[in-house]
C-alpha cells in the first residue's frame, strides 16, 4: 500500500496535514507485510526511508515556514546484516562442483582459479 493510498484512507488529501502519527502508522501497518509475513528488517528501511523523502520534499517546497515536519526526527538507521563467512565444508563443496562440471581439465582449472580468486576475496554467502 502506498503512502500516499494510506493517507487518502484517512481522508488527509493535504500534505501539510501530515503527523507523525500518520508516518508511524503508516510505517507499523506495512510492517506486517503481505499474506501474513512481515516485511524483513531492510524493506521497513527502504520504505521509512522513502516516506521521510517524500515529506522532506513537502517541507522544502511546499510548507510554509515554521511547519513542523512529522519525520524530521524519525530514526531512520539501516539495519545491521551479520555475514558469515563460508565454512570449510561449504568451501570443499564449492570445489567439489567446481571440478565435477567442468567437460575438460583446463575448465576445471579455470573454474577453481575462479572460486579461489573469490574466497580469496571475501566472498560471502
Amino acid at each position: 500500500m502506498p503512502f500516499a493510498g494510506y493517507l487518502a484512507g484517512r481522508d488527509v488529501y493535504d500534505p501539510l496535514y501530515i503527523t507523525r502519527e500518520h508516518v508511524d502508522g503508516f510505517l507499523q501497518l506495512i510492517g506486517q507485510g503481505r499474506r501474513g509475513k512481515p516485511l524483513s528488517p531492510t524493506s521497513l528501511f527502504v520504505f521509512s526511508r522513502d516516506v521521510q523523502a517524500f515529506i522532506n520534499f513537502i517541507a522544502d517546497t511546499l510548507a510554509p515556514d515554521g511547519w513542523r515536519n512529522p519525520v524530521r526526527k524519525l530514526p531512520c538507521k539501516h539495519p545491521q546484516v551479520v555475514i558469515r563467512p563460508l565454512s570449510k565444508i561449504q568451501i570443499d563443496t564449492l570445489l567439489a562442483v567446481a571440478d565435477s562440471l567442468a567437460p575438460a581439465a583446463l575448465l576445471k582449472a579455470r573454474n577453481k582459479a575462479m572460486l579461489y580468486v573469490l574466497l580469496d576475496g571475501a566472498i560471502y554467502v
